[in-house]
């Protein structure tokens, strides 16, 4: 959730009876982020100036997808035949900083490319990401 003057936002899902649809609310209005014919989540949210970015994952019908949606646009992270999760976001100037999963491995991405963290031997998960503008 990010709170900007009276303008609340929150990244998520919503159940529509058969497939699980990406979404984030602006002041309680709800604007889908992925089509209805894939199961799509929504997990972290940021808003920079009037950008809205939102980290979370697709299923493709064989795997989960990383990606984030820039103002509704989507965009993958990971090779569409790992299987991969995004789960925080954080965008300072025109870096784009996600922090998720990918085949297993905690894993971040700047600007799409990523960087892989900890013992690739041992399954592990990056859940949050912050990052301090000096």
């Amino acid at each position: 959730m990010v709170v900007i003057g009276s303008d609340v936002y929150v990244a998520g899902y919503e159940f529509n009876g058969s497939i699980s649809v990406a979404k984030y609310w602006k002041n309680g209005q709800a604007v889908a982020l992925s089509n209805i014919t894939l199961n799509s989540f929504a997990t972290s949210i940021a808003v920079v100036r009037s950008d809205v970015y939102v980290a979370g994952y697709e299923f493709n019908g064989s795997v989960n997808v990383a990606k984030y949606w820039k103002n509704g646009q989507a965009v993958a992270l990971s090779n569409v035949t790992l299987n991969s999760s995004a789960t925080s976001i954080a965008v300072v100037g025109s870096n784009v900083y996600v922090a998720g999963t990918s085949d297993g491995n905690a894993t971040y991405w700047k600007n799409g490319i990523p960087v892989t963290l900890g013992d690739v031997l041992k399954a592990s998960d990056a859940n949050s990401i912050f990052l301090v503008k000096k």
